[in-house]
């Protein structure tokens, strides 16, 4: 049996939805109140490295190629990918009105995304 670990978690604004993801690529999302598991997301490629909630259930996840995948709604099939850096994203964070996303890689930078438009409008190199 292959083991999967969690290696990363979030929890949405609203404090009414958690997800999981693991080291197999596969992401699931459970209701807080009742349990229940809502949605499961396969990314086959590579494991889950980092994930976040916007406003209004926004999503966004990052495995180990650089993409960054976003949702509008956690609840949506439909999603957008953002060929967002060179490296892995280790850490990704919306600001409180989910119109910012602000990603960080290990190819060094820290992009500043402007998620109405789908593009990056700042990189922020390394400085230390």
């Amino acid at each position: 049996d292959f083991i999967r670990y969690i290696d990363a978690v979030a929890i949405n604004k609203q404090s009414s939805l958690v997800a999981a993801g693991t080291s197999t690529g596969n992401i699931t999302v459970w209701d807080i109140s009742s349990g229940e598991c809502i949605k499961t997301i396969s990314e086959s490629n590579s494991g889950i490295q980092c994930m976040a909630f916007g406003a209004d259930n926004l999503f966004a996840y990052s495995a180990s190629n650089g993409d960054i995948v976003i949702f509008n709604s956690i609840e949506d099939e439909e999603k957008v990918i953002l060929n967002a850096h060179e490296k892995p994203v280790y850490s990704l964070s919306f600001n409180n009105d989910g119109n910012l996303l602000l990603s960080a890689s290990g190819d060094g930078t820290t992009k500043l995304w402007d998620m109405t438009k789908r593009l990056c409008i700042r990189q922020f190199p390394q400085s230390f």
